[in-house]
């Protein structure tokens, strides 16, 4: 029986949990739009000295803003659009082409033995998160 999309995304999440696979966002242009408001803001409400106060509190609050955000990586793989999973799923085929007579238990338990194999679909998926989504993704130390 062939390897369904679905039990592919099934493998490519518990692989991404296992290795502790997160995607890193950040709120970069929440922050200086944070900053410039509430410097506008004490300009407004009490001149120059209000600039300078909402210009030190708005720069504060940006700078807790534009922190960085990691969200898990199954969870942004279970969000994706249909055509990215079958972007990722042709992938994922290609790497693992001679075990396509497999079962979605078979292939679990085949990949989760092989370490070689699992790095390599890591990579893979680091790469397509880069390339494709243009999003930055790290393993969780």
């Amino acid at each position: 029986m062939p390897v369904s999309k679905r039990d592919v995304m099934n493998l490519l999440c518990s692989i991404s949990d296992w290795r502790g696979l997160q995607v890193v966002s950040r709120g970069r242009w929440k922050g200086i739009m944070n900053t410039a408001v509430c410097t506008g803001l004490g300009n407004f409400l009490a001149g120059p000295p209000g600039m300078v106060v909402g210009g030190v509190f708005g720069g504060l609050l940006g700078v807790w803003m534009a922190k960085e955000k990691r969200t898990p990586m199954s969870q942004v793989l279970k969000g994706l659009p249909g055509d990215q999973q079958q972007k990722l799923f042709n992938k994922v085929k290609a790497i693992i082409s001679n075990l396509h007579s497999m079962n979605d238990t078979q292939l679990m338990m085949c990949v989760m033995s092989s370490e070689c194999l699992q790095q390599q679909l890591v990579d893979m998926l680091m790469d397509f998160f880069a390339k494709e989504l243009k999003i930055r993704s790290e393993m969780q130390k």
